[in-house]
């Protein structure tokens, strides 16, 4: 419902058509995975579970109310669907004693006109009253239930789980939906076809391995399509959940190999294309990125299942398995909790989920004092507090210059004598550390020349500088005492900050080559273009070092003799001639791993991403062969888009280009293309901005005209004010602006503009 909250809210924009809507209709992809809404545990082991499903909804924005909703989903059933009248049954809310809710009468007579007061029954609170969660949009609601047998009573099985569907099958799982699924699984796997038992019926979990499984392969599909993926935090941690969740029980309970997860793809695709068409040119992307992410779990599935087992078979008596062991096979081996927790069950077990958390709690803190520690090079960093900066801000009264000292993160103090502080002056020439460039050092003098204050280390808090002294085995203060309206010459050591300054500007030079992303790439291809034929040649460690321009990763210990790979020239010219300044210009490095033995058989390559991940810190996310080309065709379709836009001359260009702009901030596309596309958008904009403005401004004058004309009615009538609508399709400030021009032409008025 996101969408149509400005509607709700009554916030939207006038001037777009979504203001104008009065009813709709919708089709939403819902992933319940996480959060309140979590179905994951509950999948496979029900008929009726899933972390994806498609949500449909019908709405009004102040058009209809009961009597037609009911009406309309009356029809739908009947006459769209053509399921039979006499098995429907209808549920409304009942009312509550405890909350003095009333039940819902208007409900039940409306439903009273299409079934029999036997077919129509109350239920309670947790059955027809919805609520989104402890504060929010809430209300009575009404459901509409299904007989499959019919010919009989079936009032006592109304929202007793018994599922019945359109398709005359007892179960989602049973039909058309999921049923090629489980066939592409029985051969992926060579597991026995699947026979639709839960519970106790299904005592080797098959057919609950089934169904996560079927499950499991539409929810990523669907998200990782959507721009989503795997990872360690936020959403992404959930799709790895969902992934390796699926491949245990495909692996350990059907007993497909490593790798058949991924070959499912195709089949989902093929399924649901007609609905989601997107589906089609992410699918090389999706395979891939499950195909990664499932040989990257299977590398420690079978070492985690037998520590697991192993510290299972060793509880004896004990029902818990142990938290940290269970934390160890989640930080070390990726098993999350949930997963963990599913396969103790399995053996009649529980995990000590307590145990885990202060293991993870524990951590959590070391983690964070290494990172205080580091941070303050060994002792508490000096800091000025909130109440600090404050007190700082109100002064210390008349007089007094604006000189303090903080001594610790607890105090402040007027005066200062041999001991570490951080002083506060009125006006500064030291920079403080921001902006990737260090402080600046040097000292504060007093003066009268009766004594300095050395300056290690200088900080900004708000709108202060806190210059830091430090011990280093002798005293800071010296002669006389700094305190609070002392007079100081700043004397910075600008020989340092001579030295500081060239690292800093060619650092904003490299951040400035760094984002010439698009001169990589094309260099990149450049390689892929000519046609390089790949080199590996084994050659003595000592001799190999001396090639000119060698790369290796810093700290790698390489065997004697190593292995050199090159790219376009051949490695024994390159070890009899090693100073040859040509070699600058080839692509030379010690490396065992695997390699194309052509650079034009990785086909082309894209830069897709290029950010600062932290402080000093950039990264590149790049793709080659399939990744790479449908990233290139998705940046033609958004051009092609672009040319459609050009030619729009009215107002929907801005609610066009609007859509363009959130669609390609999450494009999957070429940096390069992007930039490029974002370039010509921005002319779009500016565009769409003038065509706004000009039917504004008509819209405006429309208004001022009518106002005006009703102004002179109410004035010939001995009106003493006047209230009109100006129904123009205009923004706030256009409002006000017919306003004051229409009481200009008539002040004597009080004048409305709504």
């Amino acid at each position: 419902m996101n969408q149509f909250k400005p509607l709700f809210l009554g916030t939207a924009d006038p001037a777009l058509p979504l203001s104008k809507l009065t009813r709709a209709t919708n089709s939403q992809k819902c992933i319940r995975a996480g959060g309140k809404h979590n179905d994951l545990d509950d999948v496979g082991k029900d008929l009726y579970h899933h972390t994806f499903f498609e949500m449909l909804g019908n709405w009004s924005f102040g058009s209809y109310f009961k009597e037609e909703a009911i009406g309309y989903a009356w029809e739908c059933l009947t006459t769209v669907y053509k399921l039979d009248p006499s098995r429907l049954y209808a549920t409304y809310f009942g009312g509550d004693e405890k909350l003095r809710v009333g039940a819902d009468e208007d409900a039940k007579k409306i439903w009273l006109k299409y079934l029999p007061e036997s077919r129509v029954l109350p239920f309670s609170l947790a059955d027809n009253f919805w609520e989104m969660g402890d504060v929010g949009p809430c209300g009575p609601c009404v459901e509409i239930h299904y007989d499959r047998i019919g010919g009989r009573d079936a009032a006592k099985d109304v929202n007793m789980d018994k599922p019945e569907v359109i398709e005359g099958k007892m179960s989602n799982y049973d039909t058309d939906v999921f049923v090629p699924i489980f066939e592409a699984i029985s051969s992926a796997t060579g597991a026995r076809p699947y026979t639709g038992k839960v519970g106790e019926e299904d005592s080797d979990n098959m057919d609950m391995a089934y169904r996560v499984v079927a499950d499991h392969i539409r929810t990523l599909t669907i998200a990782i399509t959507d721009g989503c993926t795997p990872s360690n935090d936020g959403r992404g941690y959930v799709l790895r959940r969902v992934l390796r969740r699926a491949i245990r029980y495909g692996q350990q309970v059907l007993g497909g190999k490593p790798g058949f997860f991924h070959t499912l793809v195709p089949v989902v695709v093929g399924l649901m294309k007609g609905i989601f068409p997107e589906l089609v040119d992410a699918e090389a992307r999706v395979t891939a990125v499950i195909k990664d992410e499932e040989m990257s779990f299977n590398k420690t599935l079978d070492k985690g299942l037998k520590e697991f087992n192993k510290v299972a078979a060793a509880l004896g008596d004990s029902k818990v398995f142990p938290g940290t062991v269970a934390f160890q096979l989640y930080s070390s081996m990726g098993f999350p909790l949930d997963l963990l927790t599913l396969m103790a069950e399995e053996k009649g077990l529980s995990v000590d989920v307590e145990g885990f958390d202060q293991k993870m709690s524990d951590e959590k803190m070391k983690s964070n004092q290494a990172r205080s520690n580091q941070k303050a090079a060994g002792g508490k960093p000096m800091i000025l507090e909130a109440e600090q900066v404050l007190a700082l801000f109100v002064g210390k009264g008349e007089g007094e210059d604006g000189v303090g000292f903080v001594p610790s993160a607890s105090a402040v103090v007027d005066e200062a004598d041999q001991q570490t502080v951080g002083v506060v002056l009125d006006c500064t020439s030291f920079y403080a550390e921001g902006g990737g460039q260090i402080y600046d050092i040097g000292e504060l003098s007093l003066s009268d020349g009766s004594g300095s204050f050395a300056v290690r280390q200088v900080s900004n808090f708000g709108a202060y500088t806190l210059h830091i002294g430090q011990y280093y085995g002798a005293v800071e203060v010296k002669a006389g005492t700094l305190s609070v309206g002392s007079d100081v010459v700043c004397k910075v050591d600008y020989e340092r900050r001579a030295n500081v300054a060239p690292n800093h500007t060619m650092t904003h030079v490299l951040n400035f080559a760094l984002r010439k992303v698009a001169d990589v790439e094309d260099l990149v291809n450049d390689k892929i273009n000519k046609n390089l034929p790949v080199y590996a040649f084994v050659a003595p460690l000592e001799q190999a070092q001396r090639i000119q321009s060698l790369r290796g990763v810093f700290g790698e210990r390489y065997p004697d003799p190593v292995r050199v790979l090159s790219i376009g020239q051949d490695v024994p010219a390159m070890l009899e001639d090693p100073e040859n300044s040509a070699w600058s210009d080839v692509s030379v490095e010690f490396c065992g791993g695997t390699h194309l033995s052509n650079t034009q058989e990785a086909e082309t390559f894209v830069i897709l991403e290029e950010a600062g991940i932290a402080k000093g810190v950039r990264r590149i996310v790049a793709v080659t062969r399939g990744l790479a080309l449908a990233a290139v065709e998705r940046a033609k379709a958004f051009e092609q888009q672009l040319d459609v836009a050009d030619g729009i001359e009215d107002i929907s260009l801005d609610t066009k280009v609007r859509r363009l702009g959130a669609e390609l901030d999450g494009a999957v596309i070429s940096v390069k293309a992007k930039n490029k596309l974002r370039a010509r958008l921005a002319t779009l904009v500016q565009k769409a901005k003038a065509l706004k403005k000009k039917v504004m401004e008509e819209r405006v004058g429309q208004a001022v005209t009518a106002g005006k004309a009703e102004a002179e009615k109410t004035k010939e009538a001995g009106g003493t004010q006047l209230v009109f609508r100006a129904d123009f399709g205009c923004d706030a400030k256009s409002a006000v602006k017919i306003l004051a021009e229409v009481s200009k032409a008539c002040p004597e008025l009080v004048s409305t503009c709504a």
